[in-house]
């Protein structure tokens, strides 16, 4: 009789065990995951510096007509900035021409002025760039705060031809390419 009574009550906890709720037999509580994510545009930025400025170079030429060198410190970069593991600074120079052209250039007369920019301080420091070998470039400069960026505007002395009147300008620009 022991027994039939064991397995009496065997089966009444079998039905018992199938008339309980799943959820009451769950052990652990239900979750979710959520993922939460972002990006970051590769970015470079002047800072608030003017995207033009003006370095005054003075009287370009000596009283018997040839070009002086002349020499003037320029600061460019302060508080530029690139947040890009690959971001890019590149230099590119141009020739002071006149500004309103003289129309021919007799024989022993020039209408250029040749200068070279030579690096300081900062990102590019001690790289040289020339407008008479065409000297410009460019490095990888990767994520950087700069404080400050300087250099020397030097013009090219000529005695070998006499420099015409007028007012002269060239340009140095300087671009900040965001990388990845």
């Amino acid at each position: 009789m022991l027994k039939h009574t064991l397995a009496a009550s065997a089966a009444i906890a079998a039905v018992l065990a199938l008339s309980v709720p799943s959820y009451a037999l769950a052990t652990t509580a239900p979750s979710a995951v959520v993922t939460v994510s972002g990006s970051v545009t590769a970015t470079c930025s002047l800072n608030g510096n003017p995207s033009t400025y003006a370095v005054n170079m003075g009287n370009l030429a000596d009283a018997n007509g040839n070009t002086l060198s002349t020499s003037q410190t320029v600061n460019y970069l302060t508080g530029a900035w690139c947040n890009g593991a690959t971001s890019t600074l590149s230099v590119a120079t141009t020739k002071m021409m006149p500004t309103t052209l003289p129309g021919s250039v007799p024989n022993g007369f020039t209408d250029s002025v040749d200068y070279t920019l030579k690096s300081t301080s900062g990102l590019l420091n001690n790289q040289s760039f020339d407008t008479a070998t065409g000297t410009g470039g460019s490095a990888t400069v990767g994520a950087f705060i700069d404080n400050g960026d300087s250099g020397t505007i030097t013009t090219d002395a000529q005695t070998a031809k006499k420099l015409m009147a007028g007012s002269y300008a060239g340009t140095i620009t300087v671009t900040l390419t965001p990388g990845s």
